[in-house]
């Protein structure tokens, strides 16, 4: 029984690290595109 919820946590912590990971890299694109943003918004003013 301990073996098993050792298990289960060793999967929830990897999950964890996962989720953290991919949340760093949706937060550098979203940081992409809003410059990507901001330069669309700079040309369209110089237009």
């Amino acid at each position: 029984m301990k073996k098993k919820i050792s298990e289960q946590n060793e999967e929830k912590d990897k999950r964890a690290a996962e989720l953290i990971i991919a949340n760093k890299e949706l937060q550098y694109q979203n940081e992409e595109k809003d410059k990507r943003a901001a330069e669309l918004f700079i040309e369209q003013e110089t237009l």
